[in-house]
């Protein structure tokens, strides 16, 4: 302020000056003056945007299991639900059906406010930027792995696969990918590499918190949605068999 007060008083002398040598000279009369406005935004990052889990698609029914909830920050993965293919008998090493399908899962089970949802990945883009083009991909880093006798043993060949794919959130719709591109139906093996299953291909598009899903449940396309191949040459034991999917989201340029 006391910069502007100097300059103002400065041109007033220097009209006053003209004035005096050139008592017959007429002042310009301008009529137009353009003038400036400011607005400045700025984000509270105490804390995190949060981590709240929720039903997919909705802001209410809260899912409290999920092992693994992280806050990535501005971008990045929240959580992703645990595959369960249920337990099944086998009788001296062998067993005649080896497809099997991952369960529903269970959010909250055990507590009275239980209820089935599809499996989903949870993520987030909460970026300021002008680009929000990005790719959520998945790897199959572990195979299927138990243990006998002390002894890890593999389902060595095993092979997920992925399908009825789609894109929920609650951000307002005008936030959301017009045209988000799935993959069909993606497969996962080690040694496969990583898998593209989403692309978000427009800039101005897929702000916002969003659940990528396999299948819904609630209209009964979830049951089959994600599929274990174990490979026939593959021994299985009586065990307990955990493998790993590692999942990146990634920005495009």
């Amino acid at each position: 302020m006391k910069l502007t007060h100097k300059l103002c008083g400065a041109a007033l002398v220097a009209v006053a000056a003209v004035a005096v040598a050139a008592p017959n000279t007429q002042a310009v009369n301008n009529l137009e003056h353009s003038g400036d406005a400011y607005i400045e935004f700025t984000r509270n990052t105490d804390g995190g945007p949060g981590t709240t889990i929720t039903k997919p698609g909705t802001e209410d029914s809260t899912i409290t299991n999920i092992p693994g909830v992280t806050d990535p920050g501005d971008f990045g993965i929240m959580a992703v639900t645990p595959l369960d293919f249920s337990s099944h008998e086998v009788v001296a090493g062998s067993i005649a059906t080896r497809e099997y399908f991952a369960l529903p899962f269970e959010a909250n089970a055990g507590n009275a406010d239980a209820y089935k949802v599809e499996n989903f990945v949870k993520f987030r883009d909460h970026r300021s930027t002008l680009n929000r083009k990005y790719t959520l991909s998945a790897e199959m880093t572990q195979e299927f792995t138990g243990t006998v006798d002390g002894t890890p043993v593999t389902l060595a060949g095993s092979k997920l696969t992925f399908k009825n794919l789609k894109l929920r959130s609650i951000d307002a719709s005008h936030l959301q990918p017009a045209n988000p591109q799935f993959a069909t139906s993606a497969e996962l093996s080690v040694g496969g590499g990583s898998v593209q299953f989403l692309e978000n291909t427009e800039a101005d598009k897929g702000a916002g918190d969003y659940e990528l899903t396999f299948g819904d449940y609630d209209a009964g396309t979830a049951t089959d949605a994600v599929k274990l191949d174990i490979d026939g040459a593959a021994q299985i034991f009586e065990t307990k068999y955990t493998a790993k999917v590692l999942w990146t989201l990634a920005d495009v340029k």
